[in-house]
C-alpha cells in the first residue's frame, strides 16, 4: 500500500507532502517535499489507478450545513438565522469538527469564521479537477482515494504531544525528531536521516508525515466509524479520520487489502 500525506496550506510554499510505502511490516518514506503548487499536488495524487492508494489533506473538505443555509438565505431574503450565543457553534463548526471536540477535546479551526477557509477553498479546487478529470470524490472519505486528517487530533489521540512541536527554533526541532522517532518505533516507519533532518527543519514536513500515517490508519479501517446519524453530512461537509487511540501500532502490521475502500467495507 501506498500512502500520501498532505499538510496543505493556502500558498505553495507552506504545502508539503509525504508518501510512504507499506509493506511486510515496515514502511519506507519515498517523498518529503515542501513548496508545492497545484500542478505538482496533482502530479503527486496520480491517476487512481497507478497513483497513491488512499490520500489524507489537512484542510476542511466543506462548510457547515446551517452556514451555507444562512448565507443562502441572507443572499436572497437577508434573513438570518435566530440563534443564541450557544447555538452560534452551529455555524462555525461541522458535525465532524464538533465529533473530535467531543472525543479528543480539541476544537478544529472554523472553516466558516477562521484562516483556514483559504485552505479550504484550495482543497475545494483541487477536489473539484479530481472529480472533473472522471474520479470520484467522497468528502466523508469511505468510498474514495481522499480523506480529510488533522494531525493534532491523530497525536492527542496516540498519546503523544501535539502541541508543542510547531514553530522555529532549535527546541522545537528537538521536539520534532523526538517524535518522528516515537512515531518510527511505533510503526516500524524506516527514518532515514534525510527524513528525519526534513523533520527537524520544518513542521510542515512533520505534519505531512503524521497525515500519511493517519492516511494508512483510515486505508485499513483503524479509524472511528461515522455515525448513521452524520453519514449524509458527512458527504457534504467532509469528515475528519480520527484514528483510534490502539491504532499506531497497527499500521504495518495490518494485512487487510490496500484498496478496501474501494468495495465500501
Amino acid at each position: 500500500m501506498v500512502t500520501l500525506g498532505v499538510d496543505l496550506a493556502s500558498q505553495a510554499k507552506k504545502t508539503a507532502a509525504c508518501r510512504i510505502r507499506w509493506d511486510g511490516g515496515s514502511a519506507d518514506v519515498e517523498c518529503l517535499r515542501i513548496g508545492l503548487d497545484d500542478p505538482a499536488l496533482l502530479d503527486l495524487f496520480g491517476h487512481p489507478d497507478t497513483g497513491p492508494d488512499k490520500i489524507g489533506i489537512d484542510a476542511p473538505f466543506g462548510w457547515p450545513g446551517d452556514f451555507v443555509q444562512a448565507i443562502q438565505e441572507h443572499w436572497n431574503s437577508m434573513h438570518w438565522p435566530s440563534i443564541d450565543r450557544v447555538d452560534v457553534s452551529r455555524l462555525r463548526l461541522r458535525r465532524t469538527d464538533r465529533a473530535v471536540k467531543k472525543k479528543v477535546r480539541l476544537t478544529p479551526l472554523s472553516v466558516s469564521a477562521d484562516k483556514i477557509a483559504m485552505t479550504a477553498m484550495r482543497a475545494a479546487r483541487l477536489l473539484a479537477k479530481v472529480h472533473d478529470d472522471g474520479e470520484d470524490v467522497d468528502r466523508s472519505g469511505e468510498t474514495c482515494r481522499f480523506v480529510e486528517v488533522y494531525p493534532a487530533a491523530a497525536l492527542k489521540r496516540w498519546g503523544l504531544p501535539f502541541k508543542s512541536y510547531k514553530g522555529k527554533g532549535p527546541d522545537k526541532a528537538d521536539k520534532r525528531d523526538n517524535l518522528v522517532c516515537d512515531l518510527a518505533k511505533e510503526t516500524g516507519l524506516n527514518l532515514t536521516d534525510k527524513v528525519r533532518s526534513g523533520c527537524r527543519e520544518s513542521d510542515d514536513k512533520f505534519d505531512a508525515l503524521v497525515a500519511a500515517l493517519v492516511t494508512r490508519a483510515a486505508a485499513i479501517r483503524c479509524c472511528e466509524p461515522i455515525p448513521d446519524e452524520d453519514r449524509e453530512h458527512a458527504a457534504k461537509e467532509g469528515w475528519i479520520a480520527l484514528p483510534r487511540s490502539d491504532s499506531l501500532a497497527r499500521l504495518a502490521t495490518d494485512s487487510r487489502q490496500s484498496r478496501c475502500w474501494a468495495s465500501g467495507h
